[in-house]
Formats: structure tokens, sequence, C-alpha cells
């Protein structure tokens, strides 16, 4: 018993001093971790069936937009077109790309609400590991049966979302993607030209963009979000007591109304408020159910998330139809710098909350240091563990980056000391390589005059040596020598037929000036297949 005790007292003063040690190592790296964010860049892409938003997000002391763009699309026939018509999704992303700029840069997709699962609970208060060990063995599944089956073999990412230690209990966030619609998203965006380096899902992109426009007590007083495109609709209730999500189910006569609302100049007729008074009912309901069980505050707003250009008539149904809350679409540039072209180019558009879910994921993925600033992310859950992955080795990088500086900044230091140790023999040699650089560039002269005078002499030579020899030898050597030149003159393929030589002649002008005609050789032939 005495040796256990020993053991475990020993393991704690271990795991303390690790801690101090990753403290210590947090306080260094952290700046230049903020340095590296600098310097980062970030594209966040939202793909839904009938638009594509992207935006360019850099972190310098804050998030900074520097480029954004939406396009409207008519979607290819089908039921499923982002999984049948990849092709055309990745042409219209690669055309907004290559317009700003932005091939080749890392990118953070935003998963649709219909392309994942989120659950929020509570349950009893777990590290992460005993938690993935329930999640690998079934316990999480029979603790909650209305989870997916066998967890485990999905694309799944868990976040404790608090922890009440007093109680023994945490809150927790799960989300589970399908496969296949991950494998589509990432496709497209890597044919398109981006590197993805995390999946975000939906919710968390709009949570994450009402944290960046109200800052710290974004969540002090509930926020309610209702989200619209043209295949689903949701809503998510929010606060520091705790976050709800319920899947709204319009009438398919209701949507297909509501596809087509903005084209239309009145909408106070009985068929526009019998249709929002449906919706309204709804929305109504899951907020009344929010309020009785979160009873410290009540929910006063709703904000409107959607990926269509126009919403006032949405937005005038859901304010006239007894809905008893104040309705707004979401800004989220408010509390962000935005380029002046940006700005300009968001300003044409009547609902900003278009841009929300692009610049909620972009920010996110620019705060994975967890740097600590008045605006911060709420609430941070992705489908891919890369975004993990990312944070270690950024802080690895940091590392390396500081080991580096320290590195270059200590050999500097020697070369500087020994440079000074070998000032005054630095100095005796200077004049010695000066007559050296002098006496090598005379060398190099008088080396190109000695090739030339010898190649004289050996032409010189040789033709002393052929004048030299008997005289028909001579002359048959000759004789070789422009038969060879005559056959090589000729191009291979052409047949011979007549070989004259005309002799060297000479005659004079009226002037007498002696005009020469040298001597040649005129060579007439045809190709071998007659052409």
């Amino acid at each position: 018993c005495y040796r256990s005790n020993e053991e475990l007292r020993w393991g704690n003063m271990a795991k303390s001093a690790i801690a101090d040690v990753l403290k210590i190592g947090k306080v260094l790296t952290l700046p230049l971790g903020k340095l590296n964010l600098s310097r980062e860049k970030v594209v966040a892409v939202d793909i839904q069936v009938e638009s594509i938003t992207l935006a360019k997000l850099i972190y310098k002391r804050d998030w900074i937009v520097e480029k954004i763009l939406h396009k409207s699309l008519v979607p290819p026939e089908g039921d499923y077109p982002l999984t049948e018509n990849t092709g055309f999704y990745v042409s219209h992303l690669r055309t907004m790309l290559i317009s700003q700029g932005l091939m080749g840069m890392d990118g953070c997709i935003v998963l649709p609400h219909s392309a994942s699962q989120v659950y929020f609970f509570d349950m009893e208060l777990l590290d992460e590991q005993t938690l993935e060990e329930y999640i690998q063995d079934g316990t999480l599944n029979e603790q909650y049966p209305q989870l997916p089956k066998e967890i485990y073999n999905l694309n799944y990412s868990y976040n404790i979302l608090k922890q009440d230690e007093d109680n023994g209990t945490m809150r927790m966030v799960l989300v589970v993607g399908e496969e296949k619609r991950l494998e589509s998203y990432t496709t497209i965006v890597k044919r398109a030209g981006l590197n993805p380096t995390c999946i975000e899902p939906e919710v968390a992109s709009i949570l994450n963009t009402l944290a960046v426009q109200f800052g710290s007590s974004s969540f002090e007083v509930p926020s309610a979000f209702l989200v619209n495109t043209e295949l689903y609709s949701y809503i998510v209730i929010a606060s520091k007591e705790g976050i709800v999500l319920e899947n709204l189910n319009f009438l398919d006569s209701d949507r297909i109304l509501l596809t087509h609302i903005e084209d239309i100049e009145d909408i106070e007729g009985d068929v526009w408020q019998e249709v929002f008074g449906r919706i309204n009912e709804q929305i109504q309901s899951h907020i009344d159910k929010y309020n009785i069980k979160f009873q410290q505050s009540k929910v006063e707003e709703l904000y409107f998330v959607s990926n269509r250009v126009k919403v006032k008539n949405f937005l005038a149904g859901l304010s006239q139809n007894s809905l008893d809350l104040r309705v707004a679409a979401l800004d989220p540039i408010k509390s962000l710098t935005v380029k002046q072209s940006m700005a300009k180019y968001i300003a044409q558009f009547e609902n900003k909350s278009t841009f929300a879910k692009v610049i909620g994921a972009g920010t996110n993925r620019l705060n994975a240091f967890k740097v600590k600033q008045k605006i911060k992310p709420f609430i941070n859950f992705n489908l891919l563990p890369n975004k993990e992955t990312l944070m270690k080795s950024r802080y690895i990088k940091s590392c390396n980056k500081f080991f580096n500086y320290l590195n270059a900044f200590s050999f500097t230091a020697v070369i500087c000391i020994l440079g000074f140790l070998a000032f005054p023999t630095y100095l005796a040699n200077v004049v010695e390589l000066s007559d050296y650089t002098t006496l090598k560039v005379t060398y190099e002269k008088e080396k190109k005059e000695n090739e030339k005078l010898t190649a004289t002499y050996r032409y010189m030579k040789s033709i002393k040596e052929t004048l030299d020899q008997d005289t028909i030898a001579s002359n048959r050597k000759i004789t070789n020598i422009l038969h060879k030149h005559i056959l090589t003159s000729v191009p291979i393929g052409v047949r011979i037929d007549v070989l004259n030589y005309n002799s060297a002649t000479t005659s004079s002008d009226q002037e007498g000036n002696v005009l020469v005609s040298p001597s040649y050789v005129n060579i007439s032939g045809t190709t071998i297949d007659d052409l």
C-alpha cells in the first residue's frame, strides 16, 4: 500500500511538471503563433444547390474580409444535383476562385445541415478518452437511443460545451456526417483548386458568426436563428444555458410558394397569411419550449439566415403574422474589417446573411490557436480531425520558428566574433588577394593569345606537308576529298544525274578591271521516288 501511494505521488508530480512545461511552451509559442496566424489566409466556401458563396479571410489582430463573392445558380435536374453533377459545381466554383485570385489556398467547407446530423445533450462528466471509449464500445448508443447506430463506423466529431463539476455533468454536441456527402464536397473543392483543411457544420458557422458580430456578450441573451434554403429549414436557439436545434417541416406546397415569394409585390393576401401562420406556429412552439426549459431569460429576437439574395417579403411575412419576436436578417459584417471594394459589393445585397456562414467558418478556421480576443467563436466543432492536427502542427511550427530565430541569432553572433578576431589577418590577405586577381586576369589573356598562335601554326604546318608530298599523290588525295565533299553535299534520297565542273575564268570590263569567276561544280539530280 505504501509503494502504491508513493508511485501515485510521483505520478502526480510528473503530471504537474509536464503541465508546467506545457504552460511555459505555450507562453513562448503563442506570440509566434499569432505571428503565424497573421500570415495565414483561408477561403471559406458554402456550396448550396442553388448558390455558391465564398470568402477569403486573413487575421491581423482581428479578422479581415479581403475577398467575398456570391453566385446564384440554376441547378441541373435531378434529385441530388451535387453528387450527380459534380462537374457543374466544380466549373462555377473554379471560375469564382480564378476571378478573385484564390486558387491553391486552404479551404474551409461549410457542410449544409442536410448533410449532417447534430445532437446536443447533457450526460455524466467524462474525460475525452473515456468518452471516446463509450463511442467505440457502443455505450453511448445504449444510453442515448436517439443517436445514430454504430457511431464508431461513421464520420463523427464531438465537443464538450460546458462542464459542471459540482453536479458531475457536462453538455456536449455530437455531429455525424454522411460519408458520401462529405466526399462530394471535398471532391468539388479539390477539383476547383482549393486545399480542403476543415469541414465545418453549418450550425457551427452560424453560431460563430453571431459571436463575431456581438463579441463575448453574444449569448448573454438567448438568440434564435431561422435558417432557410431551397431544400431544408431549421431553427437554432442558443445561449450560455444551452443550445437547441429543431428541424422545421414545411408543407411541399408552402415551400414551392416560398421559392417564388420575392417575385411577388404584395403578400397581404389570405394565402400568404396561412403559409406564414403555419411557419410561425412551428417557430413559436420551439421557442416556447426553450423559454420554459431555461427560464432565466427569454428569446426576444429571431435572426434570419438564407442564401437567397432577396428576403424582404420573407421577413415581412414572419414579422406580420403573430410571431412575438423581433425579426431581422443576420448581418455578419458589422464588427468586421472589410476591404473597401468588398464593402461596395456587399452593399448591393439586400440580404447580408448570404455571407454569414462563410464568414463564421473562416473566422473559426483562423482561430485554431485559440487566441483570446474580445470577439471569439462561441463554439467549435467540425467533422474532420485535421483541425486538431492543424493546431498541433502550428505550435510545432512556432517552436521550430522560435529555435530557428535563436539559431540564426547564435550563428550570427559567432560569425561576428570570429570575424572580429580574424580581421587583422584578413587585412593582410587583401593585398595578396588583389595581386592574385590581377595575375589571374593577365594569365587568361596570355592563354587565349597562345591558343590562337598554336592554331595558326598547326594550319600552316598542314599546308606545308600537303605541298611537300608527291604531285600525283597530292592530286589523288585532293580528288578523293573533293569526291567525298560532293557526295556529302547531296541530301539523302537524291540521285545524281549530272556533274559538271566549271573552271575559273577571267575577263575585263570596259574600264579594264579584271573580273574573276571562281571555279565551281554544278550538281543536278532528282529524288529517288521521282518527285
